[in-house]
């Protein structure tokens, strides 16, 4: 068997893979990315439209702060991405609430309000009395936690967006669209900031805008451009570091009894000092070959996408999410908005209906396309006097990957089998977090890398 020696390898692909390899060219580390995928840009890809190459949804580099936002500034280069700020909407009950991403339930009316803050004040009443007695394990235990009324639109909701009961999904999952969230909007913002500054409780179960809670607002694009632009940047510069990359192959890992870790591929051995791996727990588990003994922790969401073109930008908002059971549409991205438009100029938005595969509308789209298009003009973000002129339908059967029930006994399983087995050189930050700016986050804790 031939043999190559690395300071780092990473195994993995898209945006984890690239920020990790520039964490560690500042070591000045010798550094090989492996990916077993075809696609390396993952979602940070695009697709192509009418001559025209667009985003896979909505793309942002969003919810960073000032730390996050420098270090991708470092990467790319500043003048490659522009701050466009926090563009949210939240379409609840037929409205529209602008600058929340977040279900905002005083749309739902007084009576509403009314009774979940009832529920709201006894479950405060409950949590004083047994405070840290019950365990959350599953989504819909911690939604056994919010008023009553809103517990039962939320688990519906779960069936919707994730096409799973939330009993079968861990509590991590409501991390992953805000309709899922556990923090809830009911009162103005003035109150909302009252309790959540002086009870703990309120703190962790009420929601407002960001700008009431003076958090960052930084949502970083490649203005008039597309993610995919940012993705090739990356890896230019990471090949000009001299980062080598193996790309479409398969490999497995191997721990000798003197410490060394390796990675095999092929006929090849490759030793280095230290692995990160930076793919979901249901392909760790496989790779290490736990796979019969540890149940399935990911579900995978398949959605249709819906592409449609109209006259002109309608809306100043960059997304809205559709946290109403009474439409699909779960996100819409108003692309052409900081993006790009087709040749002709017309404007582009982008739907993400979430469906089972099962279900009528991921067998026959082509007859939902114009209730799509009239969800998308209630919720503002196309013109109510235009039909679209054009439209593309695309299929996804896996999308984002949710957690199920058993993902954290899981992890801390493969945490114990790695801690005892490669002694802390096998290594995988940030595996249970969704976001980019929370995964860069992880990788400034690394004890090794130095992206801080």
């Amino acid at each position: 068997m031939n043999s190559k020696k690395y300071d780092v390898v990473i195994l993995g692909k898209g945006f984890k893979a690239m920020i990790i390899a520039y964490a560690a060219t500042k070591l000045k580390k010798k550094i090989l990315v492996i990916s077993d995928s075809s696609n390396f840009f993952g979602t940070m890809g695009e697709l192509n439209w009418n001559e025209e190459n667009f985003d896979l949804g909505y793309q942002f580099f969003d919810g960073l702060d000032t730390s996050t936002k420098k270090i991708l500034h470092d990467f790319v280069g500043e003048e490659n991405l522009t701050d466009l700020g926090y563009g949210a909407g939240s379409y609840t009950n037929g409205n529209l609430e602008k600058y929340h991403a977040l279900p905002y339930w005083p749309h739902m009316g007084k009576l509403f309000i009314f009774s979940a803050t009832l529920n709201l004040i006894i479950n405060f009443i409950k949590y004083h009395l047994f405070k840290n007695k019950s365990k959350i394990v599953s989504l819909e235990d911690l939604y056994d936690q919010l008023p009553l009324n809103i517990n039962n639109i939320l688990k519906k909701a779960s069936v919707r967006n994730f096409n799973l009961e939330p009993k079968k999904l861990s509590w991590l999952a409501c991390d992953f669209t805000p309709f899922a969230e556990f923090r809830q909007t009911l009162f103005s913002e003035k109150v909302s900031l009252f309790l959540k500054n002086n009870f703990e409780y309120f703190s962790k179960t009420l929601a407002t805008k960001r700008r009431a809670l003076k958090l960052d607002c930084i949502s970083l694009y490649p203005y008039k451009k597309n993610m995919n632009f940012i993705a090739k940047l990356m890896y230019e510069k990471l090949n000009k570091y001299g980062v080598e990359f193996y790309q479409n192959i398969n490999y497995n890992v191997k721990n000798n009894k003197n410490n060394n870790i390796s990675v095999i591929v092929d006929d090849t051995e490759i030793q280095c000092e230290n692995i990160y791996f930076c793919e979901n727990l249901d392909k760790l588990i496989s790779l290490l070959n736990f796979n019969q003994s540890l149940n399935q922790s990911i579900h995978y969401v398949s959605q249709v996408i819906f592409l449609f073109s109209q006259n002109k930008i309608y809306s100043d908002l960059q997304y809205v999410h559709g946290n109403d059971l009474n439409i699909n549409v779960n996100r819409v991205s108003n692309i052409s908005l900081y993006s790009k438009t087709l040749k002709n100029n017309d404007s582009v938005l982008i739907a993400e209906v979430p469906c089972n595969k099962n279900s009528k509308i991921w067998n026959e789209p082509e007859i939902y396309t114009d209730q799509i298009w009239k969800e998308l003009q209630m919720m503002k973000v196309a013109s109510p006097e235009e039909k679209y002129k054009d439209y593309k339908i695309i299929k996804l059967k896996k999308t984002f990957p949710i957690p199920l029930v058993n993902y954290t006994a899981n992890l801390e399983t493969i945490k114990k089998y790695l801690s005892d087995n490669f002694n802390n050189k096998f290594r995988i930050p940030g595996i249970e977090v969704i976001g980019r700016h929370d995964y860069i986050k992880s990788i400034c804790k690394d004890d090794y890398l130095n992206l801080s």
